[in-house]
């Protein structure tokens, strides 16, 4: 496995819960990538993607939070952050790239809102 690292230590704090999550992500750089999550936690997001991308790269990932972790119902979530340590898995050739994900902040999807925000993930279902 090849790693490379932002220079951060082993610091959390917050539980993980491991949740494999369809997610879309959106770097500046790129168009939008696909992947699945390995855990969630307050403020950070293991990925699996399928590209790779930079250590330090600003990246928004959109994800449904299951209700165990969004209290009511299923919810539409943007996660705002960075990411700050990426992987090489050759034992993963579905998803090739593991991504560890600091999380600056979310954005919860109100239901009103909610339809106009799955339209975006229309053209990543192909």
């Amino acid at each position: 496995m090849l790693t490379y690292m932002a220079g951060l230590t082993d610091r959390r704090r917050e539980e993980r819960f491991p949740l494999a999550i369809p997610i879309a992500v959106w770097t500046l750089l790129s168009k939008p990538l696909q992947g699945v999550t390995r855990d969630v936690s307050t403020f950070g997001v293991y990925l699996y993607l399928k590209q790779p991308i930079l250590v330090s790269t600003v990246l928004t990932v959109m994800m449904r939070m299951p209700t165990q972790l969004a209290g009511h119902t299923d919810t539409l979530v943007w996660a705002h952050g960075k990411a700050v340590r990426v992987e090489c898995l050759e034992n993963r050739p579905d998803h090739p790239w593991g991504v560890a994900t600091w999380i600056e902040g979310y954005t919860f999807v109100g239901e009103e809102s909610e339809a106009a925000h799955m339209q975006i993930l229309e053209p990543l279902k192909n």
